[in-house]
């Protein structure tokens, strides 16, 4: 070489500068904007120039140090420390640059304020795209945790949020990526692979300007054939404490050849009701195994973050959920059936990390029960068992976990029954015919669901009473088990019906275990023409007596005379039993009455009837007493009533229970049921009027009480049904034994009198409501007495308001207007006193004359001995003869 030709380069020293722009190397024409923290001009390095074919290329390599970027940008920026720069420039040809480096990126902090440090390889580069040329930075790792992507998250909260969720998930491969078309990045994307367990998902998380984030990880096609890994496993790296799942969930085993569906979580904003703006992470990780479907689900708000102290805990539910149920073989009474339902579902809120109400679901598990009769699923009961002491309770106005309360087909809500839940689910499964389902826990992980249904069999019906389901979930140690699981039956009792007119015939017969022993309830009912009959009884067995009682009726045309017909007649009696006295709102569910009122409707479901009145509302009124009798007998009358002015007969109905409860503390009521519908013969809802009373008279020797109470009831109405009339009337009368003999007191609807020795008092009120569309309008009319007979005094107030209102407008445009006008008189004497107030719109004056009351005048001791003594006044006293009194 050293015979060939050189020119030997020298410099001017005078000329020199301290760097090169990197921009004017890249295009000499304009300017280029370098994203923030990367230096645009080098200090340091060495250039070459090679001539190829008779063309140069310059080549330019160095290293700069990186400035602090913008740490308060949308897209968190990331933190380089020092490059290596390598740049080409050929006149034919693009200019090649590229950065290469190292990055710094931390995890979150503890509670102790420490964190990791993880070094990621960098690339960057000035590349052209669609939109012209552009920065683009790439930085890539292997082997790290979810948690060590922190830094590249919105700086919001969320970051940590989003950490939390799964901080432990192995990373084995990451690239991020950003996009510059500014100085501040404008675009952020994630991609790489994560490990849930054995599980290798597809990961990516996206991030423009102004846009909010999400990220997903889905699995590709299956790569562990034929293996296995329970629910515990996968859970690991989500949930720092697994001993509160249930352990029938963490054992759980889910084929991996099986297995779709992966990981999403995003950010939702809200708006709440006054007005502020609430922020939320959520995460969903959703597994499928054909027919079987897991859920885990995570939320936590952060628009409140301030640090990492005040970061709420996260709310999780985790969910499995069950379709496509194959049909059940072999059972007995019903043969073959498919299930009722459409869908269980096993939820488990993590409720216990609530510190405080409101949430909607309790905590422990929800066993629930689904119908897809319409696009979304329909909630149709949801059962709460294995519940935290700890947990807040219920509150149905929880935000965070929004879930629609439990409710049947037809909007009824489910009932709760002690440690049972109960729903109507009317639904057809082959022979079985579905009235209601509930759903108990019998242990940690034991479900028992009782399915209250019938089967028909041509004219003969069947129905099953405590047909109960059961399956312990412990045994079942994947979703193949479960699908194929064989239930254990049983069946409380059964009712039967033969219904061929003009012959209804029903028989009824169950067995219930309890602590204390086993009941056993039976019934008859029959119908033969006009004729009707039904009786039931029960028989139950305790630890040291047993207890038995029975009722029945007979409706007919038994017997008529005069004005009247009797109709039917009832009777009872229990041993060793106590028979409560309903109140006058409870009288329909009485036993009798409801007896009475079940055959009154014979084109109802005979079967239906006798189960309800066997097992309905009406048996709580009758329970085991030891050494307790009772006797009860009824009899049902239809009154004929005419008159002067009546043209055509009309008819009540009345229906008498006598009860008598000869035990040690007697009781004897006397309960009726009165109806009239005017016209007769016409169906209720078109009847002119419908009154409909309640009446039960109660005499107790022991308290030296009469009590008389009378109800309308909400069913009674004049002109139409929603002209409703309420009301009612209580007389009382106190005797020997009360402590208040001869006192008595009338009340008649919102009318009242009452006297004693020493004073007395009555009073009514009338109110009239209005109200039809938009507008509204009432009256009310009151007055009120009291009077002292000794010394005289009085006091008295009455009353008369008339109001009145209106809509005029619509919506935003709508105003309201509305007058009113009342007048009220105050009354006290001697001597005469009082006020007059009016009211009228926004006006009010009061005129006040006599002197102010004095109050009640109190007795002075002489004419308090002269009233002891019975006596007119002092002298007469003095002349009767002195009482001695111990007190």
């Amino acid at each position: 070489p050293f015979k060939e030709d050189f020119v030997d380069l020298k410099f001017d020293l005078e000329d020199a500068v301290d760097g090169i722009s990197i921009s004017r190397l890249i295009d000499s024409e304009k300017s280029i904007t370098f994203p923030k923290g990367i230096p645009s001009v080098i200090k340091r390095g060495y250039a070459g120039v090679a001539i190829t074919d008779g063309s140069p290329t310059f080549t330019l390599k160095g290293s700069i140090v990186c400035d602090i970027p913008d740490l308060s940008t949308d897209i968190p920026a990331i933190w380089l420390d020092s490059l290596d720069l390598h740049l080409q420039y050929q006149p034919s040809k693009e200019t090649f640059i590229q950065f290469r480096g190292l990055a710094k990126v931390e995890t979150p902090p503890d509670d102790k304020g420490a964190y990791d440090t993880i070094v990621m390889r960098v690339l960057v580069s000035y590349d052209r795209t669609d939109i012209g040329r552009q920065w683009r930075i790439t930085a890539s790792a292997r082997d790290i945790k979810f948690a060590g992507q922190f830094s590249f998250f919105r700086e919001d909260g969320s970051n940590y949020s989003l950490t939390d969720f799964m901080p432990q998930l192995a990373i084995p491969r990451v690239e991020v990526e950003y996009l510059y078309t500014s100085q501040q990045p404008s675009e952020l994307s994630i991609s790489g692979s994560i490990k849930l367990g054995p599980i290798l998902l597809q990961m990516e998380y996206k991030q423009k300007k102004g846009e909010e984030w999400f990220f997903e990880a889905d699995r590709p096609d299956a790569e562990l054939q034929g293996t296995e890994v329970t629910m515990k496993f996968l859970l690991s790296g989500l949930l720092d404490d697994l001993h509160s799942v249930p352990e029938f969930i963490t054992n759980l085993a889910l084929s991996l050849d099986e297995v779709r569906g992966g990981i999403k979580c995003y950010s939702v904003t809200q708006m709440s009701a006054s007005g502020q703006t609430l922020k939320y992470s959520v995460f969903s990780l959703e597994l499928d195994v054909g027919d079987f479907s897991f859920t885990f689900a995570q939320i936590q708000r952060y628009d409140t973050f301030e640090a990492t102290a005040t970061m709420k805990l996260p709310t999780r539910i985790l969910r499995f959920g069950i379709t496509g149920f194959p049909e059940i073989t072999d059972v007995m009474v019903v043969g073959n059936f498919k299930p009722p339902f459409d869908e269980l579902d096993v939820l488990w809120p993590d409720a216990e990390k609530i510190s405080k109400p409101p949430v909607l679901l309790q905590s422990g598990c929800h066993f629930q029960v689904l119908l897809h009769e319409s696009s979304a699923p329909t909630l149709v009961l949801d059962y709460a068992f294995r519940k935290s002491k700890q947990s807040p309770q219920d509150d149905r106005d929880g935000k965070l976990i929004h879930l629609p309360p439990a409710t049947s087909d037809s909007g009824e809500p489910a009932a709760v029954q002690g440690d049972t839940v109960v729903a109507p689910l009317t639904k057809t499964s082959g022979p079985l015919s579905v009235r209601s389902i509930s759903v108990k826990a019998t242990s940690a992980s034991r479900i028992v669901s009782t399915i209250d249904g019938s089967v028909t069999l041509g004219p003969v019906g069947l129905a099953l009473l405590g047909f109960a389901v059961g399956l312990d979930f412990a045994i079942v140690k994947n979703p193949s088990q479960l699908m194929n699981a064989k239930p254990d039956f049983s069946l409380d009792g059964m009712a039967v019906v033969f219904d061929r007119a003009p012959v209804r015939l029903a028989g009824l017969f169950s067995r219930t275990a309890k602590q204390e022993g086993a009941e056993y309830r039976g019934g008859i009912a029959i119908t033969v023409s006009s004729w009707s009959a039904i009786a039931m009884g029960a028989y139950e067995e305790l630890r040291t007596y047993k207890s038995l009682f029975a009722f029945g009726v007979i409706q007919g045309p038994l017997v008529e005379f005069g004005c009247a017909e009797i109709k039917g007649v009832a009777g009872g009696f229990g041993y060793n039993s106590h028979l409560t006295l309903p109140d006058v709102d409870h009288v329909t569910n009485f036993s009798l009455v409801a007896m009475n009122k079940g055959l009154a409707e014979p084109k109802g479901d005979i079967m239906l009837q006798l189960v309800e009145l066997t097992s309905g509302p009406g048996m709580q009124c009758i329970t085991p007493e030891k050494d307790s009798l009772w006797l009860a007998a009824g009899i049902l009358l239809m009154l004929l009533l005419t008159g002067i002015s009546i043209k055509a007969l009309q008819v009540l109905d009345v229906l008498a229970v006598l009860a008598l409860d000869p035990s040690s503390d007697p009781k004897f009521g006397l309960i009726e049921e009165a109806t009239a519908i005017i016209p007769k013969g016409v169906d209720r809802d078109k009847a002119f009027v419908v009154i409909e009373l309640h009446l039960i008279a109660v005499v107790d020797p022991g308290h030296g009480l009469l009590t008389v109470t009378g109800q309308l009831t909400p069913r009674s109405y004049i002109l139409s049904p929603s002209c409703s009339v309420t009301g009612g009337f209580c007389i009382a009368y106190f005797f020997e034994g009360s402590g208040h003999e001869g006192d008595w007191v009338l009340s008649i609807g919102e009318a009242y009198f009452a006297i004693t020795p020493a004073a007395c008092m009555r009073g009514g009120r009338l109110d009239a409501v209005f109200s039809t569309g938009r507008t509204k309008a009432t009256f009310n009319a009151y007055t009120n007495f009291l009077m002292y007979f000794r010394p005289f005094h009085f006091q008295s107030e009455i009353g008369v308001s008339v109001y009145a209102s209106t809509v005029i407008g619509w919506r935003w445009f709508s105003v309201e207007i509305q007058v009113e006008i009342s007048a009220m008189l105050e009354l006290h004497g001697p001597p005469i006193a009082g006020v007059a107030h009016l009211h009228f719109w926004f006006l009010e004056i009061s005129v006040h004359f006599g002197p102010d009351s004095p109050g009640v005048p109190r007795l002075t001791t002489s004419q308090f001995l002269a009233m002891i003594k019975q006596a007119e006044n002092d002298e007469e006293a003095v002349r009767v003869e002195d009482h001695l009194f111990n007190i």
